[in-house]
C-alpha cells in the first residue's frame, strides 16, 4: 500500500466533503506532529451565514492505528531548509507542516509521497526536482464532487512543471 503524508489542507477538504474514510482504505496516511496540530476543525457552512466550528478527531485515528504520526525534523533542519527557500523562491510562504513533510520526502529516498492541494507546495516540489514524490487527491481518489481545481492531477502537473521550468530557466541564467 502506497505511503502518503498528507497536508492539513487534504485533511480538511476530505472532512468537509465526508471523504476522509475513502483515503484510508487505499493507502497508509501520514502526518507530521505539526500538520496534525493545523487540521483541527473546519468551519461547516450553515447556509445562514454564521458557520459552525466542526471538530476533526485524529487521535481516534492515530489509537486505531489507521493515521500515523512522522516526528517533525529538528528546528535547525527546519530553519536551514526554510533560509535555503526563501533564498531561492522568496515568493511561495511554504509553512511549517508543508515544510516538514518536503524534508521528509527529500530525506526518505522513495519510501513516501506527498498530497497536498497547495499550489505553492507543488511548485517548490518541481523546482527541486522531486515533483514526482506528490499525488493529488484526485489520483487518490478519482472524481469526488465539490473538489476544488488545486486538488487534482491536471493542477498538480501543471505547478510541477511551472517550478521545473524555473529552476531550468536559473540555470541557464
Amino acid at each position: 500500500m502506497k505511503k502518503v503524508i498528507v497536508d492539513a489542507n487534504v485533511i480538511i477538504k476530505l472532512h468537509e466533503l465526508g471523504k476522509f474514510e475513502s483515503l484510508l482504505k487505499v493507502c497508509e496516511i501520514y502526518v507530521t506532529e505539526t500538520i496534525k496540530d493545523e487540521a483541527r476543525f473546519y468551519l461547516q457552512d450553515l447556509g445562514n451565514g454564521v458557520p459552525r466550528k466542526v471538530m476533526i478527531d485524529l487521535d481516534g485515528y492515530i489509537r486505531k492505528g489507521r493515521l500515523k504520526v512522522l516526528s517533525d525534523p529538528p528546528m535547525d533542519k527546519i530553519a536551514e531548509f526554510s533560509a535555503r527557500l526563501e533564498k531561492k523562491l522568496p515568493d511561495q510562504g511554504i509553512q511549517l507542516g508543508e515544510t516538514s513533510s518536503l524534508i521528509y520526502l527529500m530525506e526518505s529516498g522513495s519510501n513516501y509521497c506527498f498530497c497536498t492541494g497547495d499550489r505553492a507546495v507543488m511548485f517548490v516540489a518541481g523546482y527541486m526536482g522531486f515533483g514526482d514524490r506528490l499525488v493529488s487527491l484526485g489520483a487518490l481518489l478519482g472524481v469526488i464532487t465539490g473538489l476544488e481545481y488545486s486538488y487534482t492531477e491536471d493542477c498538480l502537473k501543471k505547478e510541477i512543471g511551472k517550478g521545473s521550468i524555473r529552476k531550468i530557466q536559473e540555470g541557464a541564467g
